[in-house]
């Protein structure tokens, strides 16, 4: 290491480049404090939330946390239903709903479409 005429920059081994002779200080300039935590981080990885309007006003209704879980999950097509479970790889008999025998058993047809699962809905 040789210093250049008295000032505070220094070279090191093969970098030819100039180095200041001062301490690294870490600043995480995204939090307003300066301080890293680990949501600040992940807010700039996902990239700021404008949330899905649907989504939002699910969790924000009055109504019971299960009655909320069962619809999300209809929302995001996680109901196992036989036509899941077989794009995951579990085998199955049939895929046809079983009380209507019509169409295959989706989340739309259980939900949505089908005459006979409405009658239980009601």
């Amino acid at each position: 290491m040789e210093e250049i005429s008295g000032s505070p920059i220094v070279t090191r081994g093969a970098w030819k480049g100039p180095v200041l002779n001062i301490e690294d200080n870490r600043v995480w300039k995204v939090d307003k404090d300066s301080e890293f935590s680990v949501k600040s981080a992940y807010v700039i990885l996902r990239g700021p939330y404008k949330g899905d309007s649907l989504f939002v006003s699910l969790w924000k209704t009055f109504a019971l946390p299960l009655a909320q879980s069962i619809a999300w999950r209809v929302l995001l097509n996680l109901v196992a239903t036989k036509d899941n479970l077989e794009r995951r790889g579990i085998s199955i008999d049939s895929n046809l709903y079983y009380f209507c025998r019509v169409e295959v058993e989706s989340t739309n047809h259980l939900f949505f479409e089908c005459r006979i699962a409405w009658l239980v809905w009601k």
